[in-house]
């Protein structure tokens, strides 16, 4: 199955749902056959009316178990995507991807002990968490080379576009870079006045790069590897997950720590290796300690270094994390025009 069927899918779903017709179970691409199971009458929240006419939800490949109501891996190592709908933080069910047959279990184990495996009332699915905010204080590589200590710096990111907008406050003075897919700009304020940077798509590559530096971000590498996702050990016993997105081609290895969650990062992309260390896990089961969201059951590190062909690249203290922030990133009109 390739990446442009599988993308082309699920922004048919997306569409689908925008148009209100969010009554769905377990959507096949348009390529493939509807159904031919009897409708099934399923208890969903009052907002999405029964009945729905696709697979009852025991029809749903388990990872590591096979599959189940003729749902596969195939030969390619991906599965045929099924759609359905999960809860999403507060704002009720939203579309998503069901969980690949093709995804190793040890892959399974790491996405539930951040809590990004979700098995809702219809569907089981690992890309709950689509878009991220942090806020820290410590040092960035503002030029790309030089630790600079920052008063205040905020990342939000969208995993599924790429986009992101990184904040950096230094005294009076607050910068904002802005990318989406290949395109790169600065903000006078959030939303604001566009400047075109140079060399955009370096910088937006280089943007896209640093949501993989998070724990949900290289998570989505090795869940979108789906069947080519590679489980391994290293010197010291622990368990490393690594994969390619065929989305955007980068080499994401992570290392697990003691509790089952990413410890530490590396990203390839080309002659560089960027690196990423995570300690300090909070979340809603820890409300002796920081409870970032509560009741919405994410585990998020209060500490995480960044680091580019072994230098310093990032030294963050978190003091402030939501999973799946209202964020928007539209490509200015002057961006447009000339990305033409």
């Amino acid at each position: 199955m390739s990446a442009v069927v599988k993308v082309a899918g699920f922004r048919s779903l997306i569409l689908t749902a925008v148009a209100g017709v969010v009554a769905m179970a377990f959507v096949t691409t348009p390529a493939l056959s509807a159904p031919s199971e009897p409708p099934v009458v399923l208890p969903p929240p009052a907002v999405i009316p029964p009945p729905f006419p696709f697979p009852s939800p025991d029809k749903l490949a388990v990872p590591g178990e096979g599959a189940r109501g003729g749902w596969s891996c195939t030969s390619s190592g991906y599965a045929t995507p099924r759609y359905g709908y999960n809860g999403r933080n507060a704002d009720g069910p939203a579309p998503v991807e069901a969980a690949s047959p093709c995804t190793p279990p040890e892959v399974n184990a790491v996405l539930d002990a951040t809590g990004m495996a979700r098995d809702g009332r219809v569907v089981f699915s690992y890309k709950n968490v689509i878009a991220l905010q942090f806020k820290a204080k410590g040092s960035f590589a503002i030029n790309g080379t030089k630790l600079e200590k920052v008063d205040d710096f905020q990342l939000q990111g969208d995993y599924t576009k790429p986009a992101a907008r990184l904040f950096f406050s230094r005294g009076d003075k607050t910068e904002i870079r802005v990318s989406n897919e290949k395109l790169a700009w600065t903000e006078a304020a959030e939303g604001g006045e566009a400047t075109p940077m140079k060399n955009q798509a370096a910088v937006a590559r280089e943007q896209e790069i640093l949501l993989k530096l998070t724990p949900f971000g290289a998570l989505w590498s090795v869940i979108e590897a789906e069947g080519h996702a590679k489980v391994s050990k290293d010197a010291s016993g622990a368990t490393v997950l690594s994969g390619v997105s065929p989305y955007d081609g980068l080499n994401v290895s992570i290392t697990i720590n003691k509790d089952g969650q990413p410890g530490s990062v590396t990203v390839k992309e080309g002659g560089n290796t960027y690196g990423a260390t995570f300690s300090g896990y909070q979340g809603t089961p820890n409300p002796q300690k920081i409870d970032w969201e509560p009741f919405v059951h994410l585990w998020f590190p209060n500490k995480i270094v960044w680091t580019k062909n072994g230098k310093p690249f990032g030294n963050f203290d978190i003091y402030g994390f939501f999973s799946n922030p209202y964020v928007m990133f539209p490509v200015p009109a002057n961006l447009k025009v000339a990305s033409k």
